[in-house]
């Protein structure tokens, strides 16, 4: 008989039977979908993990770079598609079903900001959505009598900082996109709207931000580029410019595409170049002051080929996964029934899934079922909305 055999077990009753042990050193380090799995081991454990005081202790812990990344891929056919690149699985996605018509506007540490419709063309509503969980909180502004056009909505959380989050709207004048635009802010700890002063107006569509170190983005890589310190009460200088990055020019024959896409508190413009005889990515990151772009990456793609089902397939930029580790930093690539990553470090190239045996995702002759501004970033998370 193993001596030790009684004392693990002793251990483990200790544990289990001492509410503060079995937080601290098992629930907290446990990914949400395990612990969503975990409410039905007992009544006391779905009180445990259901209790609001466990959910903004795990959410906090969990936040800041501490989860590894999953993505939402929305396909050309308007379905959702869960891929976890640490398990190389992609499945279908039971998603938000609350308006026939859904568009994710952003996806920051675990929420994601939603457009929603009735019809094509009806009334846009905006809610935060939990696709770990399936929580959903539709945004109403009841009070506000002012009814200027929203120019842009953007999400701010930082579960490292806050349990809580902030949505930003932008707002702009009756009569023109751009005039008396004002900045109001949502605060989901106390469920109400801050409406702050005018700024000065600027020429530039307030979609598509994203978030970083209490800064929104609102990143062009073409033309001009600003962003907004949530810190800043002074009005004249709500936004500020970016600097300009200067892009490779194309050469003849060469299809350029540039995105811009953030990982674990890193802001990238990333533009692809992709022609008969030369393939090429070049990654460009946003320092921490926002003074300025430099390089931080170059990569040949040409050996992109011998992974790929026909050698002249068409690729598609689908996500950046940014690590702790410089080791650990790759981009995963989409070509048609395939995806692949690439990592930095060693500049290997591995097929992670390949689909094209599913009728569901794959249809043959086509070309792209993913394209890299409908696949968003996320991480597992408790966070209410």
């Amino acid at each position: 008989m193993d001596p030790k055999r009684p004392h693990s077990r002793r251990s483990a009753e200790i544990i289990a039977g001492n509410d503060d042990l079995l937080t601290e050193l098992i629930l907290l380090h446990l990914p949400a979908t395990s612990l969503l799995r975990f409410k039905s081991v007992s009544k006391h454990w779905q009180t445990l993990i259901s209790a609001p005081s466990f959910v903004r202790q795990h959410t906090t812990h969990r936040g800041g770079g501490n989860s590894p990344p999953s993505f939402i891929f929305r396909s050309n056919s308007h379905k959702f598609f869960y891929f976890n690149p640490a398990t190389k699985s992609l499945r279908r996605q039971k998603f938000y079903h609350r308006y026939r018509h859904t568009r994710i506007l952003q996806s920051t540490n675990g929420l994601m900001l939603l457009e929603c419709r009735k019809s094509k063309y009806g009334q846009k509503h905006y809610a935060v959505y939990n696709p770990t969980t399936r929580w959903s909180r539709t945004l109403i502004d009841a009070k506000r009598k002012n009814k200027a056009a929203i120019s842009g909505v953007c999400l701010v959380f930082d579960p490292s900082r806050s349990p809580h989050y902030k949505i930003v709207c932008v707002r702009s004048g009756k009569n023109w996109e751009y005039s008396n635009p004002t900045i109001d802010i949502y605060d989901s700890q106390s469920g109400t709207w801050n409406y702050r002063l005018h700024f000065t107006p600027i020429k530039i569509k307030f979609s598509s931000g994203i978030y970083r170190n209490d800064c929104i983005y609102w990143i062009r890589p073409t033309s001009r580029s600003y962003y907004y310190n949530l810190q800043t009460e002074v009005e004249d200088k709500m936004i500020n410019n970016l600097p300009r990055i200067k892009t490779p020019w194309r050469r003849n024959g060469e299809t350029n595409k540039n995105y811009v896409m953030e990982s674990n508190g890193h802001a990238h413009i990333l533009c692809t170049y992709m022609g008969p005889e030369f393939k090429s990515m070049f990654v460009y990151e946003l320092s921490e002051d926002n003074s300025g772009w430099y390089d931080k990456y170059r990569v040949d793609l040409g050996p992109i080929s011998s992974v790929l089902a026909e050698k002249n397939d068409p690729v598609e930029l689908v996500g950046i996964v940014r690590g702790e580790r410089e080791g650990d930093s790759s981009v995963l690539l989409h070509s048609p029934g395939r995806i692949i990553r690439y990592t930095f470090s060693d500049g290997s190239f591995e097929v992670l899934v390949d689909f094209r045996n599913r009728s569901e995702i794959y249809k043959e002759g086509d070309r792209l079922q993913f394209r890299g501004h409908f696949c968003y970033q996320f991480v597992e998370s408790l966070a209410r909305v």
